[in-house]
């Protein structure tokens, strides 16, 4: 259970393949210019993760059974915190032609539960309403973390900008070197 934030370009993927063809250094060096953007968004959520979102998050179940949160589910800041990271690549989703090159991600349960919940539902028993009701009382509604960081900074605009001109460089990069490759044939 994990949410995502995901950004596409379309012919990204042959680009890729062709830099790396090229010359992989230049390949490397344009993936770290944009994982280097997206790290400060991931270090601002990182830093918004509450010690402890409600009270009773933080201790296992004392009889977990098949219905129940288990262990994994557990509210721990730092293995949420770690769960929220930068990756490049990514799943095509079914019926789609695209697939993203980059996902700015909580892939912590915990993490992902405090994200989104109450955004699908509000709650189908009434432990799960209480459970939502307090989370919002306490913490604003969903986009709690990663979207929250994404809305407050309109990351969208500015990391799809920079990701564009960053692109648009290392296209102009690979063309210049194409030239000279073929000049020095001729």
């Amino acid at each position: 259970m994990a949410d995502e934030i995901t950004v596409v370009f379309y012919g990204y993927n042959d680009f890729k393949k062709l830099l790396k063809e090229f010359d992989p250094e230049l390949r490397k060096a344009m993936d770290k210019e944009i994982r280097d953007s997206l790290k400060p968004l991931a270090r601002r959520a990182q830093g918004i993760v509450p010690k402890a979102p409600l009270s009773n998050w933080t201790k296992p179940p004392a009889h977990p059974t098949k219905e129940s949160w288990k262990g994994y589910r557990v509210w721990d800041p730092e293995n949420v915190r770690k769960g929220i990271v930068i990756r490049q690549g990514g799943k095509r989703f079914r019926g789609s032609s695209t697939s993203s090159m980059w996902r700015f991600a909580n892939r912590n349960s915990a993490g992902s539960i405090y994200e989104l919940a109450g955004s699908a539902s509000s709650g189908k028993t009434p432990q799960g309403r209480a459970f939502i009701r307090n989370l919002n009382a306490a913490h604003g509604k969903t986009s709690r973390l990663i979207w929250r960081v994404w809305d407050n900074e309109n990351a969208e605009h500015k990391i799809e900008n920079h990701v564009f001109k960053t692109v648009n460089e290392y296209e102009r990069k690979l063309q210049n070197g194409l030239d000279l490759a073929r000049e020095a044939k001729h």
